[in-house]
């Protein structure tokens, strides 16, 4: 049977567990390991069918807790494998840990949720795909509005360039930076 790898919002949930505890693995008899496996266990990043019975086990959790200690900065031995994402989301919680600890939390309320909406739909509901953590800002603009400015500065004969910085992006860039601009 194939290993399911774990993925992005998975090791997130690890490491900020790491990280609550010193940058230091966890023993699988830890409470907080068990309730992680749980919570794994019960979300569907991955598909339901085809999971091994030891699909995020405690045991599981114990060793993924490890290969992100190992691979801390402060980690005097020699590091474990681990995975090729583990580095990464370590490397992300030590340059922002706040922002980290948040993305955490947040997906340990989707997965609860994700779990309850089941409980209360499961005679109705068909697992479908899998839910990712996806939390950014984006900022919907208006095409109509950025015209309108850009013929406005071209009208009073200015340059379309930043009105903070003053940067032009035709002047740098050329043809590529032509009306490059965000209003």
């Amino acid at each position: 049977m194939a290993q399911l790898n774990w993925i992005y919002d998975e090791l997130v949930l690890a490491t900020d567990l790491v990280a609550r505890h010193g940058w230091n693995g966890l023993r699988v008899h830890n409470a907080e390991v068990i309730e992680l496996s749980q919570l794994l266990r019960s979300a569907s990043f991955h598909e339901f069918d085809g999971r091994p019975g030891s699909f995020r086990s405690p045991n599981s959790v114990q060793r993924k807790t490890f290969d992100i200690a190992t691979q801390h900065p402060d980690y005097k031995g020699v590091p474990t494998r681990g995975g090729h994402l583990d580095s990464h989301v370590l490397r992300q919680f030590i340059a922002a840990p706040r922002r980290m600890a948040d993305l955490a939390a947040s997906i340990r309320e989707q997965i609860t949720a994700e779990v309850a909406s089941d409980l209360d739909l499961a005679e109705l509901a068909a697992h479908e795909g899998r839910v990712l953590a996806a939390l950014h800002l984006r900022r919907e603009r208006s095409a109509a509005l950025r015209a309108q400015k850009i013929a406005a500065a071209r009208a009073a004969g200015a340059a379309i360039a930043c009105e903070v910085c003053w940067f032009d992006f035709a002047r740098h860039y050329g043809d590529l930076g032509q009306d490059y601009i965000e209003v």
